[in-house]
């Protein structure tokens, strides 16, 4: 992460899992999710990666080793983009991509 040659990407799951998890009160944020992670994404260099056609149509090829549909959309993403993802989710590592632990 630390070199500035790679890309770090910053999916739109993980902002709407945050943002859900907030309004259910078991996330706390210095300031709203709506200026908090759009703030952290330009401090941090990081590249939004939307949720598209082809990461939503991956999830059905998943097998059923996690139940997390944020979880899930992330392997779909990191499968169809060929990108790490970045995790201490031991079950993530389960799956036939690259993690970053």
């Amino acid at each position: 992460m630390e070199d500035p040659e790679n890309t770090i990407y910053f999916s739109t799951a993980s902002s709407w899992e945050i943002s859900i998890k907030v309004r259910l009160g078991k996330l706390v944020l210095p300031v709203a999710p709506e200026i908090f992670i759009p703030d952290c994404i330009g401090v941090d260099h990081f590249t939004v990666l939307p949720i598209g056609l082809y990461h939503s149509l991956e999830v059905v090829s998943l097998p059923m080793m996690h139940n997390d549909p944020f979880d899930r959309m992330l392997i779909a993403q990191s499968r169809v983009e060929n990108i790490p993802i970045l995790t201490a989710d031991a079950r993530i590592k389960e799956y036939d991509i690259n993690v970053v632990w």
